[in-house]
């Protein structure tokens, strides 16, 4: 199976599943310095709606280009699905730092395009492993809601703590 998404370039929800599995079930020493955030477009329905397609996918593609200059080297960027992307912070001190970066680059590339779409993110940091990847995408997806509900373009943080807990920060 393929584990490059085709229009963005960075890795496919499979890849991301492979690799979260591997990192933070396997690889205990990541927890308490690694995050999951979850990025979800806000306007991205709009911007396809009124200007198409093509308009759309290019937007995709800045926002894969986004992450990708905001991350290093042993993290891991993902397309899940539609306008949803998710990365890997692994053994990183400044994940909010670099959640509110990407949030501000991709405000930033779409208003430079004249467009009116922006991220919602939603950052879990593990301070225990995750019973499972479903389980953690699962958390950081609740969080990501957290902070569309509270306006849009924002980040919503919380802590894994174990089981199916999540304490909200």
């Amino acid at each position: 199976m393929a584990l490059t998404d085709t229009l963005t370039g960075i890795g496919n929800r499979h890849a991301f599943f492979e690799t979260g599995t591997r990192f933070l079930i396997q690889r205990k020493p990541a927890v308490g310095h690694s995050s999951l955030l979850y990025v979800d477009l806000d306007g991205f329905k709009r911007l396809n709606d009124t200007r198409g397609h093509q308009a759309g996918d290019r937007a995709l593609r800045i926002v894969a280009e986004c992450l990708a200059r905001n991350i290093r080297a042993g993290d891991f960027a993902a397309r899940i699905g539609g306008d949803e992307f998710a990365i890997m912070l692994l053994d990183c001190d400044d994940h909010e730092v670099v959640s509110h970066r990407i949030r501000e680059d991709i405000r930033a590339a779409m208003v430079a395009q004249g467009w009116a779409v922006t991220a919602s993110l939603g950052l879990l940091t593990f301070h225990a492993p995750p019973v499972s990847m479903s389980d953690a995408m699962a958390a950081s997806d609740m969080l990501m809601y957290r902070a569309k509900n509270a306006g849009k373009n924002r980040v919503a943080r919380g802590v894994y703590t174990g089981g199916r807990e999540v304490e909200l920060v």
